[in-house]
């Protein structure tokens, strides 16, 4: 009857509960047949090995060794062997292929009476075995020790298969919808993706939902914050979209992201000037965000068409929602690439000439070597311009690199060579600094090819990169640094000689040398 109320318990257990309910159930075995020692072992062929999972020992009596919670298969090749015909290992007498098994061999040191091992065997395959050690005399009789063990080790091995094959198909359902999921919805953002917009599309096609308004959103200089920021922050940019619209939109019209850095959204029984009132609310909801968070600014083109009636065809509806769209685009880009980019620059931790008196002294110098070596005012103006922005694509560059006190790594000096081209596409997308892409790209040039990124030599490299790659050098050697003290000016200047012809272009550092000695001739004048 004992065994009614076991079998019970294994029926009714769940796949989270089973392990618990077989370590509870095994202690009672343990009892009913006075086992010294029972014991769970189930088979892990990833681990090849029999684990352990639950045992039980009456008072005075010793658990299982440590070293034998985990037996891999190599060393109980008897048991095994046994069980996989389902066939139960008992002792004495000692089976044929069993006497170096090392679990028995243990059990055998431990002066252990009798051992019973039984297979959880089910459907040709072995699970693993329940074991019941005795060591004392007092313990029942050999016939129902093994009626009562093979009796339970049908009825968990059957627990364990059921839980097991519940939670598998518990896997595969949550599979399923997750799968459903991903087809219909963006990985991203969890807005509805193309795929099904183009389907909700012809459905409302011929609804009666109409006026339908379709409203087109696309995200500006998302490209600058990817080049700039890295695209964990793009990422974050167009999941912030999505929850603006969000927040505005009602829940049952539809909204999904229809590409790379666009929206699209269907307003059934929306009229035109309710759309406008629905840009308006998003307008307000952005500039919200960005009082909040100024750091990287969200800015979204939109478009929106409406159909009064089924007479028009939604497919064009489309069509010219992203036209309008793209017409909003043109009147922004100056404005929003240009908020950009200065959002950029002033989160800008890479940059050198942070300090304003040190830009100062950086410009104040490059214009006057620009006028010495007789630049066009195109060109001096490109070269003030350059040497405010040269590291912007320092951006991004995490703070431990950019401070480091020792020598860099292989590793963070690739963040280092590819500033001037990540600087490059940033500049390419701002109209303020497109005219200087191509020098912030060569910026980092050397005389004698060894600089980076494109290694252009001599003329090659644009004379405003030339100019500034000295000026630069000048004020680092002659400024304080958190890690290294300034040198005095005669020191800088043997410094740019050494490097004239290799790192530098010998005119400019001639050139430069000569601006030096000028205005040291004149009392109180200096070269700051």
């Amino acid at each position: 009857m004992k065994l009614v109320g076991i079998a019970n318990s294994l029926i009714t257990a769940s796949p989270y509960n089973i392990h618990h309910t077989a370590g509870k159930v095994l202690e009672q075995v343990g009892r009913i047949v006075k086992a010294d020692l029972i014991y769970l072992y189930l088979y892990d062929n990833k681990k090849k090995a029999a684990v352990n999972f639950h045992q039980w020992q009456a008072l005075g009596n010793k658990p299982i060794p440590v070293e034998h919670k985990q037996i891999p298969f190599s060393e109980m090749p008897g048991i095994m062997k046994m069980h996989l015909k389902n066939c139960p290992v008992l002792m004495p007498p000692i089976i044929p292929g069993c006497e170096k098994d090392a679990l028995l061999f243990t059990f055998k040191k431990h002066k252990t009476r009798s051992i019973a091992l039984f297979p959880l065997y089910f459907e040709g395959r072995c699970y693993g075995f329940v074991g019941c050690n005795q060591v004392t005399s007092n313990s029942c009789k050999k016939e129902e020790l093994i009626e009562v063990l093979e009796a339970f080790a049908g009825m968990l091995v059957r627990a364990i298969v059921r839980c097991r094959d519940d939670l598998n198909q518990t896997k595969r359902n949550k599979s399923m919808k997750k799968l459903a999921y991903l087809s219909l919805h963006d990985k991203l953002t969890g807005l509805y993706n193309r795929a099904y917009f183009d389907e909700e599309l012809k459905r409302l096609q011929d609804s009666r939902e109409y006026p339908i308004t379709m409203l087109y959103a696309d995200v500006n200089g998302l490209k600058i914050v990817n080049d700039a920021f890295g695209h964990d922050k793009g990422d974050e940019l167009l999941k912030t979209a999505a929850s603006v619209l969000q927040r505005v939109l009602r829940k049952p019209e539809v909204l999904a992201r229809y590409g790379g850095d666009e929206f699209a959204a269907l307003l059934v029984n929306t009229d035109a000037e309710v759309a406008k009132k629905v840009v308006a609310r998003i307008r307000n909801e952005i500039s919200v965000y960005n009082r909040d968070n100024p750091e990287i600014p969200l800015s979204l083109s939109i478009g929106t068409a409406t159909a009064e009636d089924k007479n028009t065809f939604l497919e064009d509806l489309r069509k010219e929602a992203d036209e309008l769209m793209y017409h909003d685009k043109m009147l922004q880009r100056r404005k929003s690439s240009i908020d950009m980019v200065s959002k950029i620059t002033r989160a800008h931790t890479g940059d050198r000439y942070r300090d304003a008196k040190k830009l100062k002294r950086l410009t104040g110098l490059c214009r006057a070597l620009a006028y010495k070596l007789k630049f066009s005012p195109q060109q001096v103006s490109n070269l003030l311009l350059l040497a405010k922005a040269q590291d912007i694509g320092k951006t991004g560059i995490p703070d431990q690199v950019l401070q480091k006190k020792g020598p860099l790594s292989n590793e963070e000096l690739k963040f280092i060579y590819l500033h001037p081209e990540k600087g490059y596409r940033i500049a390419l997308a701002s109209p303020k600094l497109a005219g200087i892409a191509d020098y912030i790209l060569k910026h980092h040039e050397q005389w004698d090819g060894r600089g980076y990124p494109l290694g252009l030599k001599k003329g090659d490299i644009p004379a405003v990169c030339r100019v500034l790659a000295v000026v630069n050098a000048y004020v680092v050697m002659t400024s304080n640094t958190p890690y290294k003290k300034a040198r005095n000016v005669p020191e800088a200047m043997v410094e740019l000689k050494r490097c004239a012809g290799r790192q530098f272009d010998p005119g400019v550092v001639k050139a430069f040398i000569a601006l030096y000695e000028e205005t040291a001739r004149h009392k109180g004048v200096r070269l700051s």
